[in-house]
C-alpha cells in the first residue's frame, strides 16, 4: 500500500498532518521530497511554520495583547 501525506518537520520530529491508520509498532519506509528553493508558500503555511505560541484567547483579545487596551 502507498500513501502520500504531509508532514512538517520539527526538533528532529515529523509531525504528520493527519493519523494513519497503522498498528503500533508498524514498520513503514519513509522518502522525503523536498520542496525546491522557488516554490512559493502561502502566508498561512509561512505562519504555521513560525510556530507561534499565543494565548488561546488571541483572537478574542486582540487589542489586550497588542496595546495593552482593554
Amino acid at each position: 500500500m502507498e500513501t502520500t501525506l504531509i508532514a512538517t518537520y520539527k526538533n528532529r520530529t515529523l509531525l504528520l498532518d493527519k493519523d494513519l491508520p497503522l498498528k503500533p509498532k508498524t514498520k513503514v519506509k519513509v522518502i522525503i521530497d523536498l520542496p525546491s528553493k522557488n516554490e512559493k508558500k502561502s502566508f498561512l503555511e509561512q505562519a504555521v511554520e513560525l510556530d507561534f505560541d499565543a494565548p488561546s484567547d488571541w483572537s478574542q483579545k486582540v487589542d489586550e495583547y497588542l496595546y495593552g487596551v482593554e
